[in-house]
């Protein structure tokens, strides 16, 4: 039989996972309005004319809030701690109830690090809306994927949502994650997409995150599983921290063999790295509980979704 201190203990590692990962409980999301949200690189990113002006005043509305300070005096609080491949999330709660949507209103403002300093990156259109109506009529064509925040939706109602960045990231604007992030956040360049594109480049993007700030409460929580754990975690950190920097000599040697192997490097230490931690529970039951909240948390839609 499990322990009282080991129950405690992952409850409590799942709760801390859970509270910074609200990218991937879209994962669980049965309804979608606009474009198939199957995957990332899957969606639609054919824009129309009309859909082209809407994002352009979009953008020219929510740059108006650029800096945390701006934002939080808009009524923009933030929530839920910086989130892999997406930055925090700063909600108005107002907007997000009032389920109705504006193009220059979004209910969410997106922040995250660039370099030393902090850097407004997106927005995102969320609204809790009843169970059985349609997702809202959104940006016009089927290029906006809209997604749902279950396990975050109110009783009786669903949190749906789409996101919209500032620039646009390798899967164009309405991307549900943004993999040039964390290369921001580095001050590294985004590969070529010659060199690495896809699934390959979030890959090395989750990376880099996880090794970085979205990765440190991670490492906090992982001290409630004793030292040896959070070394091994550290290990795992350190080594994606020292490849990052030879990325950028490979970039700059023009060597793609090269940055094609240090980027595979990275991603196997982040794989070992999560599994460190899913394998870290001390039951069955307990791993499994714990690898779906994980998967979650770096927007693994297919172990999340119940895919193959």
């Amino acid at each position: 039989m499990m322990s009282t201190a080991n129950s405690r203990l992952m409850l409590t590692t799942a709760a801390a996972l859970l509270a910074v990962a609200p990218s991937a409980l879209s994962a669980q999301a049965g309804h979608e309005h606009h474009g198939a949200h199957a995957g990332h690189a899957e969606m639609s990113l054919v824009l129309t004319d009309r859909a082209r002006a809407q994002i352009d005043s979009a953008r020219t509305a929510i740059n108006r809030f650029d800096t945390p300070a701006k934002a939080i005096a808009a009524g923009y609080l933030p929530v839920l701690g910086d989130v892999p491949l997406q930055g925090v999330h700063y909600v108005n709660r107002a907007v997000l109830s009032a389920a109705t949507f504006e193009i220059t209103r979004p209910s969410m403002l997106l922040f995250s690090p660039v370099v030393d300093t902090v850097a407004l990156v997106g927005a995102a259109y969320g609204y809790h809306v009843p169970e059985a109506a349609p997702d809202p009529e959104g940006f016009d064509g089927d290029a906006d994927a809209w997604h749902e925040h279950p396990m975050l939706a109110r009783a009786g109602q669903r949190l749906t949502m789409v996101h919209l960045w500032v620039t646009d990231p390798p899967d164009g604007p309405f991307a549900h994650d943004n993999a040039t992030l964390p290369f921001l956040a580095r001050g590294l360049k985004v590969p070529p997409v010659e060199w690495i594109a896809g699934r390959e480049l979030r890959n090395l993007a989750l990376a880099l995150a996880l090794a970085d700030a979205p990765g440190r409460r991670l490492l906090r929580t992982a001290r409630m599983g004793g030292e040896p754990l959070r070394a091994a975690i550290a290990v795992e950190r350190d080594s994606i921290n020292g490849i990052a920097p030879r990325l950028e000599r490979a970039q700059d040697a023009g060597d793609r063999a090269r940055y094609v192997s240090l980027a595979a490097d990275a991603v196997r230490h982040s794989e070992q790295l999560v599994a460190t931690i899913k394998n870290a529970a001390p039951t069955p039951q307990m791993r499994d509980a714990v690898s779906r909240i994980i998967d979650e948390l770096i927007g693994n839609h297919e172990t999340v979704a119940g895919k193959p």
